[in-house]
């Protein structure tokens, strides 16, 4: 009997081991797969940084030198955004994947914060206006404090400043312009709602002359006359604006012929709702 309850006992202890040694394995096997993914998306980036000749251009575009076309600056840039991107991914999921907080995890927030505020500095050099340029700087200090943590908060502000110099040089953005923008992206408020002026689409097609952008609820807003067309995307969301058949018939009353077109499909998309820190005066991100 003592025989069978030391085999049974060595058994377990076996049993123990070997699964102690499998679960080191797979950690180690884990990381090894963490560590070979970075390293391969390092390797791509600074060569695609370099294929591209990124930095030469951005330098020629900070520091005013011509030898480069317009458009190969812009797509350069673009470019510089796609990059920005990815440093962006790959900093918020190391991050995330951390449960203790260490001097490594500071380093990657303040990383992707910086990333951030970089990535809202291009699209502003690129953007089509002035008012389009104060969007994407307030929402990238918006972003950068919200996923930068602690440091987050420090690199918004200084990037902030870094940014107003440059553009005023560059766009001719009076800095103090530029530093509200990024302050209001860093209290949190609603860059989309304040900047709703920003119409990037009909400046690029040159329409930004013929077509004026109207944002609100077509329950709402005031028009001096009917209009020819209206174009709509009716949206509803966690039971708010649910109810639309109202508005289809509040917005026939706008329309000189009261004829509508409606769409034969539709579409079901998945907003990240959770990080709005003002829903309806409800702060979702608690």
């Amino acid at each position: 009997m003592k025989n069978v309850i030391l085999s049974v006992a060595l058994l377990a202890v076996f049993v123990a081991v070997v699964s102690a040694s499998e679960s080191t394995q797979a950690r180690q096997a884990r990381f090894d797969d963490r560590k070979a993914r970075f390293d391969t998306e390092k390797k791509e980036i600074t060569t695609f940084m370099n294929t591209k000749n990124l930095f030469k251009t951005v330098f020629k575009i900070l520091f005013g030198t011509s030898d480069e076309s317009a458009a190969t600056s812009r797509q350069v840039l673009g470019v510089l955004v796609e990059v920005l991107d990815m440093l962006r991914s790959s900093f918020g999921q190391k991050a995330r994947s951390s449960s203790a907080r260490g001097l490594k995890d500071a380093v990657d927030d303040a990383a992707y914060a910086g990333a951030t505020m970089l990535r809202g500095y291009v699209k502003s050099v690129l953007a089509g206006d002035d008012h389009c340029a104060q969007r994407h700087l307030c929402e990238s200090s918006k972003e950068a404090v919200r996923e930068g943590r602690e440091l987050g908060y420090v690199v918004s502000q200084v990037g902030g400043y870094a940014t107003g110099y440059l553009l005023q040089h560059q766009k001719s953005i009076p800095s103090n312009t530029i530093s509200e923008a990024v302050r209001r992206g860093r209290s949190g408020e609603d860059c989309a709602k304040i900047y709703s002026n920003c119409n990037e689409t009909f400046f690029h097609y040159k329409l930004s002359n013929t077509i004026v952008v109207i944002a609100g609820k077509i329950e709402e807003i005031n028009l001096p006359e009917k209009v020819d067309i209206i174009i709509f995307e009716p949206m509803g969301y966690m039971l708010f604006n649910e109810r639309m058949l109202e508005t289809y018939l509040h917005a026939n009353g706008r329309s000189n012929s009261g004829n509508f077109s409606y769409r034969a499909f539709q579409q079901l998309n998945k907003a990240n709702f959770w990080n709005q820190e003002n829903f309806h005066g409800v702060d979702l991100t608690v």
